[in-house]
């Protein structure tokens, strides 16, 4: 096979990854949009049979295997736990899954960067504009976005999770390209994901901002002044229009939410002593009534949620997982490379209040959890190739 012939193989595989990556925030698992990483990650193995200078390039990036490596035991770990769940036969769906979730970081880390962020900030603006575009004008600044556009998430903590991840991509572009014209979508971006009224997502934003502001450079100066800006617009425009009053109740609401909360994690931790090592396995989910008669079926933090099915061996994994990314976010920190370590923090901290579990079909959490995790995996003073 000519050399032409295996570069356009390779060229290929790459660009229906892209449509991929570009349909995924924006119509999820509406119109068969899985189909386009399955071609993908084909012409990837392909790619991989055929193209020798690819298959040394990722032989040879020490990196990416040793994030795969930590990847690898997380997923094998947790696929395993089906063996000792109610659904033993679920095993092969599972490492089906896990296999495709490695597959998607290694297709990401083979793009160009600029071209990447570009495509999901497009992609998750997109999405932001047709939200408040469908979004029922009656109810706007009270229904936190529901019942928008049709293919959003249905639960408006991920919408919002979406939207911070935009604000971090445009803020990418910014540095890639010195386009300050994006922050006029990051601003757009900011706005929608108040108006989520989701306080987790919210928070999650402001603490993963904090490495940016220990290095005071001119660029980081610069956001700085524009976020300044984009907060005192934000803040006139929810005094006049009274949505002020209504962030607040949300922010009174949430102090008391969070001791339901803590009673769903306090609940959570006594069935998971009653299996303490290895856990309930893969599919196990909380079934009990809260203090206030709601059912509950998921943890509400993916830490939990790992602990319940995996048990304390299956939380340590995790946490070496984490903490391989943590060092990759901290060798980009040193690198004068703060926005891919932000995006890693705000991923953590988006996790503390959510429960799905992150082991699956392409969803909400190969955005908001393997993407970052995958950014990370990139070397230090790449920015783009």
């Amino acid at each position: 096979m000519t050399s032409s012939v295996v570069n356009n193989i390779t060229k290929a595989s790459q660009f229906i990854f892209m449509l991929f990556l570009f349909f995924l925030p924006l119509l999820g698992e509406e119109f068969r949009v899985t189909n386009l990483f399955h071609v993908s990650f084909g012409l990837l193995l392909l790619s991989f049979l055929i193209n020798k200078p690819f298959r040394q390039q990722l032989v040879n990036d020490h990196a990416l295997l040793k994030g795969i490596a930590a990847m690898g035991l997380f997923l094998c770990y947790f696929s395993l736990s089906n063996l000792w769940s109610d659904n033993p036969g679920n095993i092969i769906s599972t490492l089906k899954h896990s296999f495709y979730i490695i597959a998607f970081s290694v297709l990401f880390l083979q793009l160009n960067k600029k071209v990447s962020y570009s495509i999901l900030f497009f992609s998750i603006t997109l999405l932001c504009i047709l939200t408040l575009w469908e979004v029922d004008k009656r109810h706007f600044l009270t229904m936190r976005l529901d019942n928008g556009f049709f293919a959003a998430p249905d639960n408006v903590i991920d919408l919002a999770g979406y939207f911070g991840l935009g604000i971090f991509f445009g803020l990418l572009l910014i540095r890639e390209t010195g386009r300050h014209i994006f922050y006029i979508p990051i601003a757009v971006l900011f706005i929608a994901m108040l108006l989520t009224q989701s306080r987790g997502p919210v928070l999650s934003l402001v603490v993963a901002s904090l490495p940016l502001m220990f290095r005071f450079h001119k660029g980081h100066m610069r956001h700085l002044m524009m976020a300044a800006t984009i907060l005192i617009l934000v803040a006139f425009l929810a005094y006049f229009t009274h949505y002020s009053d209504e962030l607040i109740s949300r922010f009174i609401a949430s102090y008391q939410q969070s001791f339901i909360r803590f009673g769903i994690w306090s609940h959570t931790v006594e069935v998971a002593l009653q299996k303490p090592w290895f856990g309930w396995g893969f599919d196990k989910n909380l079934a009990f009534v809260n203090s206030v008669g709601q059912n509950i079926h998921t943890t509400h933090s993916l830490y939990f949620s790992t602990l319940l099915k995996g048990g304390f061996t299956g939380l340590f994994i995790f946490f070496v997982m984490i903490a391989y990314g943590l060092y990759r976010a901290w060798q980009h920190f040193k690198n004068h490379q703060e926005l891919e370590a932000s995006i890693f923090c705000f991923s953590l901290m988006f996790y503390l209040t959510q429960g799905m579990f992150i082991i699956g079909n392409p969803d909400i959490y190969w955005v908001m959890f393997w993407l970052p995790y995958a950014i990370i995996l990139t070397p230090y003073g790449q920015r783009s190739k």
